[in-house]
């Protein structure tokens, strides 16, 4: 460096006069004499920056080097390859720098069997600090750091969470506590991040679950945490906040699932979440899927084009640990289970949908949520059965218009949920949901209607239910009303149909389900034709339905339905009983 400054000096003394002919002699002198001073000006900085970088390496490698590794008890080695010191800029620029665990420290914790909670590791190829300022004060509440710019090139960083919770340790619940032991306030004028890697992992002996997030980057502007005033407003801001990344990918202890997502993209000047072509799938197949599975779940597999999340109160949740938000907007979703009951395995009670919300982690409150474009299958193999019933409902959307929250302020609460589409791709389906908002409240009204369809594509939903297949018919309408609650459910239907005609089947566990003539014959003979009848007034009917608390929320709506279809057209359990008797006789 300093051979470089002398060359410059050389070069200048020697080829300036030519550079200005036109110059008077005592002009020139002078101006020579300027760029001589700031060429020794600039020698003199180089030399101080010189100094300044290797008091500070040797500062890093004699104090805080050494204090990583005494802080931790030897858990961590920091390692940085280089340091550049600018004394105009104001800036350090740190690089290959390396925050990993000593292994041979990491060992004898794991034969002792005292890991703490978390320890991870952390590189980074570049971190920039430009324009650094201290307001550095005895009180602690008074001290500050500022920064103009701050800038973390290539960081990857890797956390494992052992599950082990040893008494007495603490741990950061928030960034207020990061700083406070040594600041009372934080300002960075500018964050730039760019190509990180996130990684997390639970490594305990219940659970293996892993999260990757590539290609992360992050820009933020204005940024200020100040932990002397953590209660007041916007003690932790930032005026212009991005985050971003390309795609993640989560593993579930049960390595049967993964879940995988595009590209992610938070902005806190828009205040919006951003998620796209989120994909939670199994690598088992479907009718496998209760034998495979650790724990004999049903098989599920979920599509997600893109949630949308607009208008979050980042300070709220920061301060009181409370979600809201203006709107979540859900679009392409393709939710897919299926249940075999041939596969012996431990019951479980399922909770039912609304239930998730009810026990939903932190409080929320969502100002309109809209779900479009969805898409439910389900289909669920009786036992001994030899035919899955299935049942789907298509191009459906979904609407909150009031909002959904699990935050309950009256005892009778609810959150409105409107929904249309299509009934196994034919009737248009349109109905209200009202859902208790309070998990005390067991309450749920459902109403609506269905538009004009053909009868015949209910059969997939009707025989694995009943040896009954329906030949032929034609929905013209149906009005329902549904209440109950976890246990069971009353129904009124009013279905009107034209031309309906049904076959009764031999025993359910047989192979091949062959009509049953004579049966069928009786059957035709017993049950409406028509709703309404000719001259007559259409029947409605009033069903009840107990809640399996072993299977789906979708079982149990399959099965109110079913139930108020039977009463209908007048094929009961009480007729379904008789005609079994009568085959048995034949």
């Amino acid at each position: 460096m300093l051979t470089q400054q002398k060359n410059i000096i050389f070069i200048l003394q020697n080829n300036l006069i030519h550079l200005f002919p036109v110059m008077k002699e005592k002009n020139k002198k002078i101006f020579i004499k300027i760029l001589l001073l700031a060429a020794v000006f600039s020698l003199i900085t180089s030399v101080v920056n010189l100094v300044l970088t290797v008091g500070i390496k040797t500062k890093f490698e004699k104090d805080m080097i050494a204090g990583v590794t005494k802080a931790t008890n030897g858990l961590y080695a920091l390692k940085i390859g280089d340091i550049e010191v600018s004394m105009l800029q104001k800036s350090i620029l740190l690089k290959d720098i390396s925050f990993d665990v000593a292994e041979e420290r990491l060992n004898s914790l794991v034969k002792k069997d005292s890991l703490p909670r978390y320890y991870g590791s952390l590189q980074v190829k570049e971190l920039h600090f430009n324009g650094l300022g201290i307001n550095y004060r005895k009180s602690i509440r008074k001290r500050k750091l500022s920064l103009d710019k701050v800038k973390i090139v290539q960081p990857e960083l890797t956390i494992i969470d052992t599950g082990n919770n040893r008494p007495g340790t603490k741990s950061v619940n928030s960034p207020y506590d990061m700083i406070s032991p040594y600041l009372g306030e934080l300002l960075i004028s500018s964050i730039e991040l760019t190509d990180g890697e996130l990684h997390y992992k639970e490594e305990n002996k219940k659970n293996t679950t892993s999260l990757s997030i590539f290609n992360l980057r992050c820009e933020a502007e204005k940024f200020k945490i100040d932990s002397v005033s953590r209660k007041k407003a916007r003690a932790l801001y930032s005026e212009i906040f991005t985050l971003s990344a390309d795609s993640s990918r989560m593993y579930f202890p049960d390595k049967v699932y993964t879940l995988s997502t595009g590209k992610l993209t938070v902005s806190g000047a828009d205040s919006l979440i951003q998620i796209s072509d989120i994909d939670y799938s199994s690598t088992v197949p479907k009718w496998k899927s209760a034998y495979l599975h650790p724990n004999h779940a049903d098989w599920m597999d979920v599509k997600v084009g893109e949630i949308l999340l607009k208008g979050i109160d980042s300070e709220k949740y920061m301060n009181n640990k409370t979600v809201l938000a203006d709107s979540v907007l859900i679009s392409g979703v393709y939710f897919k289970s299926c249940k075999n009951k041939n596969i012996q395995v431990t019951p479980k009670k399922t909770p039912l949908i609304y239930e998730s919300v009810q026990k939903f982690p932190v409080p929320f409150f969502i100002s309109y949520l809209k779900a479009s474009d969805f898409n439910v299958e389900y289909e669920e193999l009786d036992k001994n059965g030899s035919v899955p019933g299935f049942i789907n409902f298509t191009r459906m959307e979904g609407i909150f218009p009031e909002g959904i929250t699990n935050i309950v302020k009256s005892p009778e609460q609810m959150n409105k949920l409107t929904v249309n589409g299509k009934l196994m791709n034919e009737g248009m389906i349109n109905a209200e949901l009202y859902l208790p908002v309070d998990s005390a409240y067991d309450y749920v009204h459902i109403k609506g209607s269905l538009g004009t369809m053909n009868m015949i594509p209910l059969n997939r939903i009707i025989e694995p239910l009943a040896p009954v297949r329906i030949e032929d018919g034609f929905i013209q309408g149906m009005n329902f009303d549904i209440t109950g609650g976890r246990e069971k459910a009353e129904i009124k239907m009013c279905l009107r149909y034209n031309d309906l005609s049904i076959n009764i089947l031999n025993s359910q566990k047989e192979k091949q389900r062959s009509d049953n003539i004579f049966l069928s014959f009786i059957a035709n003979t017993a049950i409406p034709h028509n709703n309404p009848s000719e001259g007559k007034a259409i029947r409605c009917v009033e069903a009840e339905q107990e809640r399996d608390p072993y299977r789906s929320s979708f079982n149990y709506l399959w099965k109110i339905y079913f139930a108020g279809v039977k009463e209908t057209i007048g094929f009961s359990k009480a007729k379904q009983q008789r005609l079994e008797w009568i085959k048995k006789i034949l």
